[in-house]
This record gives structure tokens, sequence and C-alpha cells, in this order.
């Protein structure tokens, strides 16, 4: 990774967390951070958690001109990451959401198998499952569009519908999300997401025609296994020799910050605008949106990206009664009295 010693990022945010990103960009810029107004001279800013409000402080440095990588707890709505991606093109800007999963080891080689125009195999579905210990400080959101986002970039297809239903502990707190979603073409994702386990886990299972890949990612190991059932055999993947020689440091499982805020740097240095992943957010934030909506209704729920200009909350509702002018009373019987 090549250093830049004159690069400027602000860090915004509070925390240890806050504090990781900082000693992870400063091998590669300057750092410093911004908890009010953002400093003058910067080319960059990472909104990481205690950042307060993250839209807020994302449009401020969008609309500054600065290059913006978001690392806090995902908890935009659809119309808020279409602003921020509309914001990022006017201004020709890079607009990416934080990704580490894809830094797990092997992550990279099974998108190769089953995402883009050469991919080996087309999947039948994909199912995935994300499990927390209790006394992890881990939202639910957070971890569900993690997940959500994992499965997009293996599957890049468009989300059509979803049906989600959630489990809540006795104090009424949300534990639990299972949910199934149609996407465009036949593919199925069965997701289980759940912050009432006694181990932090991260599944992939990917079934095509002839074999399932399986990644797991634990608190101690990582394994890549590709079964083919016709022949009764399963053989685990080096992860570590599964990508590129490039790959591997970023790769290692105690390096995704690292890498994750190394890359984004090295892309506001040389002004590349591919890293920015905001199209896949928008599904995602329109995805999960549709799945919180299902958890309420009971029923499936079309998934629908904003569409014209974007807005920061969902249209409001508007109830027109009588054609704007007042009704007029409907006219009453005579009343009849008749004496006994």
């Amino acid at each position: 990774m090549t250093s830049h010693p004159r690069l400027h990022l602000a860090v915004i945010g509070d925390g240890p967390e806050a504090e990781r990103w900082a000693c992870a960009l400063r091998p590669s810029a300057r750092t410093r951070s911004a908890p009010e107004a953002l400093p003058d001279g910067l080319d960059g800013v990472v909104v990481t958690r205690g950042a307060g409000d993250p839209f807020a402080r994302a449009k401020e440095a969008l609309s500054a001109g600065l290059h913006l990588l978001c690392a806090a707890p995902f908890a935009l709505t659809p119309w808020q990451v279409a602003t921020l991606d509309e914001l990022a093109r006017r201004e020709g800007r890079l607009l990416r959401f934080a990704e580490p999963f894809q830094r797990l080891p092997g992550f990279d080689f099974l998108r190769r198998l089953l995402a883009g125009e050469e991919a080996l195999w087309h999947p039948l579905y994909l199912r995935a499952t994300s499990l927390a210990r209790r006394s992890d400080a881990v939202l639910l959101d957070e971890l569900a569009t993690e997940q959500l986002a994992a499965c997009q970039a293996l599957w890049p297809g468009a989300p059509a519908s979803v049906t989600a239903a959630v489990s809540r502990s006795d104090e009424g707190e949300a534990q639990a999300v299972l949910l199934i979603a149609q996407y465009e073409g036949g593919l199925l994702l069965q997701s289980t997401v759940s912050l009432a386990e006694s181990a932090s886990l991260m599944r992939l299972v990917a079934v095509t025609p002839r074999r399932s890949m399986t990644l797991e990612a634990g608190e101690e190991a990582f394994l890549l296994t590709i079964s083919e059932p016709e022949c009764n055999e399963s053989r685990a993947v080096d992860a570590q020799r599964a990508v590129p020689q490039e790959h591997r440091a970023a790769s290692a499982a105690a390096d995704r910050l690292q890498a994750e805020a190394a890359a984004f740097a090295e892309a506001v240095a040389l002004g590349d605008l591919s890293e920015g992943n905001a199209g896949r957010w928008r599904r995602i934030a329109a995805l999960w949106w549709a799945a919180r909506q299902s958890m309420i209704s009971g029923a499936t729920e079309a998934v629908k990206l904003p569409q014209g200009p974007a807005k920061t909350e969902p249209p409001p509702l508007r109830v027109i009664q009588g054609g704007g002018r007042t009704a007029r009373a409907a006219p009453r019987p005579p009343l009849t009295v008749i004496a006994n």
C-alpha cells in the first residue's frame, strides 16, 4: 500500500471504535478528530460509531466536497442513502460504506465463483446466519444489514420481495429476525440473525444444482468448504491459498479494519471513485426497510427503491376528506309522532 503523507482525513465519532479507525488510518494519512465542526484542509472524512447523527455528519462532509467512508452502525433509511448517493455523484466524491466482511479469508474467492459475468456456478439460494453473544454491544439492525450486505455482494441482483418475522424478549426488545427474500431472477435468500446466542458466528451457504459452498467465520476459525453431494464428498479450501497473493494480508482476520481503512485512503489519494458502493447499500436499505414493514404487517412486502428526487424520509401520508370542500349532511327523514 502506497503511503500518502499529505493526505488529511478526519474521524467523526467517539469511543474505542473511533480510536481504532484513527489508528488504522495513520499509516496512510494524517488524521484528526472532528467532534463538532469540520476542520479546514481535509481530503476525506470517516464517520464511525458515536458520531451522534451519522446521516447529518455524512451529508455535511459530502456537501463540503469531501470523500466519505461511513463506518458507523448502519441505521439509514433508503431515502437517506439515496440522498447521500446523489450528493456524492453531484460533487464527484467517493462514498463508501465500510464492508469488513469483504476481507474475510475466502470471501473474494467465493464471490468470483458465484457473481459476475464469468461466474462458475449459479446459486439456487443463499442461506445466511449471523449470531452474536448476549454480551456483545451490537444492534440487531447493524448485524442484519451487514449480513444482507455480504449476501448482496455475492449476488448483486435486485431484491423483489421479503417476508420477515421478529422474536422479542419478555421486555419487548427484538432479539432475533428470520426473513426470506425473493430476488429478481428467482434466487432466494434465507436469513437468520440473533442477538441471543452464547457465541458469535457468521455463516454463508451458497447452494447450486451440483454443489454447495459454506463460508464460516467464528471467533477463532475461518473455513471455506465446498461439498459435492453426488460424490458424497466435501473438501475444505485453504482460504489463504484461495485468494491471490496480493490479497492475503488484507484477508487476515486481525487486519480487516486496517485493510478497509488503507483501501479508502488509497482511493481518496488517487481520486478513484470505483471503490464507491452506495448503489449496493441503496438496495440493502430498501430490503431492510421492507423487512421491518413485514415484521409489523405479518405479510410479504415488496422491496421498492426510492425513485426521482431523493427524500430523507418516506413520502408523507396525506388524508383527503370531502375533496377539500365542506361536506353537506344528508337531509334527515321527517319525524312523525304517533300518540297512543
